[in-house]
């Protein structure tokens, strides 16, 4: 887990400028360093840490390490091909690396570490950009070949670990951050006023396209690879899908009992990958069945090797706030040690401009700061790896909305029967009655309205409302925006989070059941509930109200708007309605909060 930078370029460039990209992300990676710088017309290359400031170069790699696997020095990147032909910078993890080594060395590759990188590299000298369909893991990366003259970047199939670019006519830059490509001063800041419109109005700032705040600014999206070519005097890139969900349409025909147990031995290797370190891990445990699921499987695992396995819990005053009697539950009967962390509203004011800096872009929820709380813990506890349960919302359909899905396709089937029964059981267990009417009417309304269906192409297979729904959220919904959040809160404090059920094969397969085995008799993530029977406490299998990591944000709200006369004036502007969500008046504060750090123009 790092940070990286690249700089492509017919015009020479200082070094200072990626030395400065690279620098200013020490906290994603605080043990090591490194760079290669190569001119074009000299055909020379310049590494390592003593490159001077005013040296030019054509095409530069910056790296920050944060040492997981392999610690030792040989891990230090950008690392090149035993010819020096091929370079890689590379931020993430492929788990599945010892295998694919084991593969490579058969086919006559060689390995002077015992990094994951190195295994990459070998993969992609190997097989080309093939290699990516290969990796089971997290990853955003370059690769520059330097007898081409190409560069190959790539982002990990469900976007975990980000990438963003900057071009123009004789310059492409890319980066783990946005801030990091702002160094640069030919850049404009002009925002992007469409999406500013989206975030202020709906919450919405990831998009399908790329787009950032930043007009200029893209990012590379999830499960793509894009080249970068040097020709003649221009700079050409064209980007390239490398995956995307596949259905077997097999599964269809098995009964319950047989998918459950496949499904748990994918869950179970899933973690048990995600278990390969040469560091601590840790977990994040909110008191939901995602998180306790994923650290009973690992707490498992962990002790049966004699490692101990911890895990860091966030609560804030009020049972509105507080899970611990869940966790404290889970931790007695899994024997797993539990740090608690909280903070209050003074604190919260103090951190915010902080955190809005570390995020990038602004955000629409006050849960940040719990995310934020808990890996700050983490570090101090000394964890440097964290599992989370991230993404089982989105494909399971575990939030109240995939109800309305879910009930919508059994009326468009005609299926009267299942929907009285999943009705009944909805209201026994919910009672949810104004909400449900309310919402479940928007959702009809949205498919007459023209222009909210949705734009995007569905895999092959992917069949039903729900499903169809479920698939939305991975691949064009708020989905990327969470693995944001966790990504830059987790790495502002040196820490690397791994998502054990954003594990491709448990997407694909999970994504080619029927809806029935998500959603049965009132509750939501039936399979998973199913697989975690004897695993897990009923009191938490069974939870219809989990909260996750939350904190209070009316109250936050009043108190930055009472202790910031400025801050209160700019809302006071951009804003004439006397009444307005909380939600809406968050995303004012925050884009305000934003517009001050970022400096953006255009406006």
């Amino acid at each position: 887990m790092c940070g990286i930078a690249g700089v492509i370029s017919f015009q020479k460039k200082p070094f200072s400028i990626l030395k400065k990209m690279t620098d200013l992300v020490d906290y994603r990676g605080p043990d090591d360093y490194g760079y290669m710088c190569y001119d074009i017309t000299e055909r020379e290359c310049e590494t390592g840490k003593g490159i001077s400031p005013d040296y030019l170069f054509n095409i530069g790699l910056g790296h920050r390490r944060l040492s997981i696997i392999d610690l030792s020095e040989k891990g230090c990147q950008p690392i090149k091909s035993p010819d020096g032909q091929y370079w890689i910078i590379y931020n993430g993890e492929v788990y599945n690396y010892i295998e694919l080594r084991e593969n490579l060395k058969k086919e006559g590759s060689t390995f002077s570490t015992d990094t994951d990188t190195e295994v990459i590299l070998n993969a992609y000298m190997k097989y080309g950009a093939e290699c990516f369909n290969l990796f089971n893991g997290m990853w955003a990366l370059a690769i520059f070949d330097l007898n081409k003259m190409e560069m190959v970047l790539s982002r990990d199939r469900f976007g975990i670990k980000p990438l963003y670019y900057y071009y123009d006519s004789n310059t492409f830059l890319f980066s783990s951050e946005i801030k990091q490509l702002l160094v640069y001063p030919a850049i404009n800041r002009n925002i992007d006023k469409g999406l500013l419109n989206d975030y202020l109005g709906f919450g919405k700032i990831e998009n399908p396209g790329g787009s950032t705040l930043f007009e200029h600014i893209k990012a590379l999206q999830p499960s793509y690879s894009m080249k970068i070519k040097i020709t003649g005097d221009r700079l050409r890139y064209e980007s390239k899908r490398f995956y995307n969900i596949k259905i077997d349409s097999t599964l269809t025909s098995s009964n319950e009992g047989t998918l459950s147990e496949q499904f748990m031995e994918l869950f179970k290797d899933s973690i048990k990958l995600r278990l390969r370190s040469d560091v601590e891990i840790g977990s994040c445990i909110s008191g939901g069945m995602d998180s306790t699921s994923i650290a009973s499987l690992a707490s498992e695992q962990l002790h049966a090797e004699n490692n101990r396995f911890r895990g860091v819990n966030f609560f804030y005053k009020g049972k509105t706030y507080d899970e611990r009697e869940y966790v404290r539950l889970f931790a007695h009967e899994q024997n797993t040690e539990i740090s608690y962390v909280t903070f209050s509203i003074e604190e919260m004011k103090n951190q915010i401009e902080k955190i809005i800096w570390h995020q990038d872009m602004p955000f629409v929820s006050t849960s940040i700061f719990a995310q934020w709380s808990v890996f700050r813990k983490a570090k101090e506890i000394g964890l440097k790896v964290m599992l989370d349960g991230q993404g089982a919302d989105e494909l399971f359909g575990g939030d109240d909305p995939f109800f309305y899905s879910y009930f919508l396709e059994l009326l468009g089937t005609k299926n009267y029967k299942r929907l009285t029964n999943e009705l009944f059981f909805y209201f026994l267990y919910h009672r949810h009655f104004k909400l449900f009417f309310s919402t479940l009417w928007n959702e009809i309304k949205k498919d007459r309205i023209k222009g909210q269906k949705s734009s995007y192409s569905v895999p092959e297979g992917i069949t039903g409302r729900f499903n169809r729904d479920c698939y939305s959220h991975l691949t064009y919904g708020n989905l990327e925006s969470l693995l944001r959040y966790e990504d830059r809160n987790s790495m502002s404090h040196s820490i690397e989070t791994r998502l054990p059920f954003l594990d491709f094969r448990i997407v694909n397969f999970i994504m080619s059941l029927s809806s029935s085995l998500k959603i049965k008799g009132g509750y939501t993530k039936h399979i998973l509930r199913n697989c975690m029977i004897n695993k897990l406490p009923d009191k938490i299998r069974m939870r219809q109200n989990k909260m996750g990591f939350t904190a209070p944000m009316n109250s936050f709200i009043k108190r930055l708007i009472k202790d910031d006369n400025e801050l209160s004036y700019e809302i006071k502007t951009l804003n004439n309605s006397t009444f307005l969500s909380c939600q809406r008046q968050w995303r004012l504060v925050c884009y305000v909060l934003w517009k001050r750090a970022f400096k953006p123009t255009g406006i």
